[in-house]
């Protein structure tokens, strides 16, 4: 019996067998039984991993949902809702952002209205002020007399002055006077005779010029008190022109302020009443809201739904493939085992040389059964009984070996075999041996015998197609029939 070295597993099965396990889990090119248990171990291992998740795999239940809604119909819904929400949400704030504008023109008319009266009345309260400085027209006459003397006034005074001039040099006269030494004696600047009558008549007259002086300028204060305060008469006389035109001034002012302030409540007057516009919007945003609402509470309970259904479909799709997976390592595994393809190598090599082997072994009485899982080699003997090989007894093995050597012998080619041991057989065994080998020769089974006899004869029998040798110390003599 000669097994294959490799064989060629089809392409599907080995496709198959590395998608389910991985490319290069199983060597195909190795000795076909290795590779045949290594892939059924491996196979019949991952189906029952396989098995295990199908029969742990859960696939939750489906949730309720109403036919007539779904996720996308009510997300668009939703998002008109919420399109009308923000468009009267913008309306609103341009609502309000208006009555802000209007309620800040109307602050910034009554901030202008009350400024205008404070300043109104700060104006009225400094005309009564400058009232008080303006003068009547018999006072404002009684000055412009005194001020129309400012000529003859400036004279007076510049008399004054001269005068005071005058008496100042006179007292500087009589000083210098009181300064010349006694009479008789010689003035140290013009070397003359000082003459003291002449200088006592001019001392006199210096005091006498002085007096003068002095009584003409209490004439003149006399005059000048008369023609009164001129220089205060202009002031008030100018005073009084500003204030005349300060009032003047003012007075228009008074008139433009209450011109604006008119026009300026006049406008405060137009604007429309205050109001909040946001309350208009209220009940329109709060059932937008509450329609918004209403449709995310039914929104959710279908995506969730939606969802579960998609996780069904999806574990469902899992479940199939876990299925299909199991299946096709099912078929693997039965392909792989003892009734698969080995029992197809088993019956295409094992099984002819079984019978091959039969053929020649039935006629010594013997019928062979081989069988690789489990590994076994049964003899059945010419009574029926049937036992292993390796309990045959001495004898039986040594017949067996022959029958044996004659089937392989044939099966092979060979044609030849060699019977060892032959003188250990009982006559009636030995005659046996005999003649079923005698009978393989002459049916051409075999070609040639050799038997080999422990025998220290030498006497050749004459028997047709038989030759004897005496072998021994390694010499070899043929040996031939006499008589």
């Amino acid at each position: 019996m000669a097994l294959p070295e490799r064989y060629d597993f089809p392409d599907d099965k080995i496709k198959e067998v590395e998608r389910l396990l991985g490319e290069g889990a199983i060597d195909f090119t190795g000795e076909p039984f290795a590779v045949i248990d290594r892939a059924y171990k491996k196979l019949f291992d991952e189906r029952q991993i396989v098995n295990r998740q199908v029969k742990d795999f859960n696939i939750p239940e489906l949730l309720p949902i109403d036919p007539s809604v779904d996720s996308v119909g009510l997300e668009n819904e939703i998002e008109k809702l919420k399109h009308m929400q923000r468009l009267l949400q913008a309306d609103r704030d341009r609502a309000v952002e208006a009555s802000g504008e209007l309620e800040q023109k109307r602050t910034k008319l009554q901030f202008t209205i009350d400024n205008l009266r404070k300043d109104v009345q700060t104006r009225k309260e400094k005309l009564d002020e400058i009232e008080k400085e303006i003068l009547s027209p018999a006072k404002l006459a009684e000055l412009q007399k005194i001020a129309d003397m400012k000529p003859q006034h400036d004279k007076l005074v510049q008399e004054v002055h001269f005068n005071n001039g005058c008496i100042q040099t006179t007292k500087q006269e009589i000083k210098r006077l009181d300064e010349v030494p006694d009479a008789g004696t010689t003035c140290p600047t013009c070397d003359q005779v000082i003459d003291a009558e002449r200088l006592k008549k001019m001392n006199a007259d210096l005091i006498l010029a002085s007096e003068k002086y002095a009584a003409r300028n209490d004439e003149i204060l006399r005059e000048l008190k008369e023609i009164g305060s001129v220089e205060g008469a202009i002031k008030a006389i100018a005073t009084h022109a500003q204030k005349v035109k300060e009032k003047a001034e003012i007075t228009q002012e008074l008139s433009s302020k209450v011109q604006t302030g008119k026009k300026t409540r006049e406008q405060l007057e137009a604007l429309e009443p205050a109001s909040d516009p946001r309350q208009t919007f209220v009940q329109p945003l709060a059932d937008i809201d509450r329609q918004i609402d209403e449709a995310t509470n039914k929104l959710r309970p279908v995506i969730a739904a939606e969802e579960r259904k998609k996780e069904v479909a999806q574990r469902t799709k899992i479940l199939d493939g876990l299925k299909a997976n199991a299946a096709a390592l099912d078929e693997l595994v039965k392909y792989f085992d003892k009734d698969g393809i080995k029992a197809k190598l088993l019956a295409e090599y094992i099984g002819g040389f079984e019978n091959k082997v039969n053929e020649v072994t039935e006629a010594w009485g013997y019928k062979c059964s081989l069988s690789i899982e489990p590994y076994e080699f049964l003899i059945t003997n010419s009574r029926g009984d049937t036992i292993p090989v390796s309990e045959l007894s001495g004898g039986e093995e040594l017949m067996f070996s022959l029958a044996l050597q004659c089937a392989v012998s044939r099966a092979t080619g060979i044609s030849m075999i060699v019977a060892d041991k032959m003188d250990t057989f009982l006559p009636e065994q030995r005659l046996k041996a005999n003649t079923c080998l005698y009978k393989m020769t002459k049916s051409g089974i075999l070609e040639q015998v050799i038997m080999i006899v422990a025998d220290t004869d030498k006497t050749a029998p004459k028997r047709p197609d038989f030759a004897f040798f005496y072998v021994t110390d390694g010499a070899v003599e043929r040996l031939v029939h006499q008589g």
